[in-house]
């Protein structure tokens, strides 16, 4: 397996990496939406989900990938009925065909989080 390192301006803890490489696929940590320059928040759910997205791609970009090769995404949502909103941005994104799962969940690791969505997307021409 391969850590993925990415531009400095993206905050990552320590205990775990970003994403990891497994022969020709990259499994991505659970994404929420951190603001990458300020390191806070975003406060509502249209900007976390963009924020997020935004986080996904340049993850996948790093591992020479893009969201044209995700394969699986699953979200943990503290709101189901957050669920219709967020797709719809989400979709602006993600636009090849994926396999998806959406699970509601009580709580997340931080106050004030709508979501975190970790993905599996493939390396083109990564062999195993």
């Amino acid at each position: 397996m391969e850590k993925i390192v990415l531009p400095s301006e993206y905050r990552v803890p320590r205990y775990y990496p970003r994403a990891v490489i497994a022969g020709p696929f990259v499994f991505l940590s659970g994404v929420c939406g951190i603001d990458a320059e300020t390191g806070f928040m975003a406060e509502t759910l249209e900007e976390q989900t963009h924020l997020a997205c935004k986080r996904i791609g340049a993850t996948l970009e790093a591992a020479g990938t893009s969201f044209e090769n995700v394969v699986k995404v699953t979200i943990y949502l503290k709101n189901r009925k957050d669920g219709a909103a967020m797709s719809v941005i989400r979709n602006q994104y993600f636009t090849s065909p994926h396999a998806s799962t959406i699970i509601g969940i009580n709580e997340l690791g931080q106050p004030g989080r709508y979501f975190e969505i970790d993905v599996t997307a493939m390396i083109p021409d990564k062999k195993l």
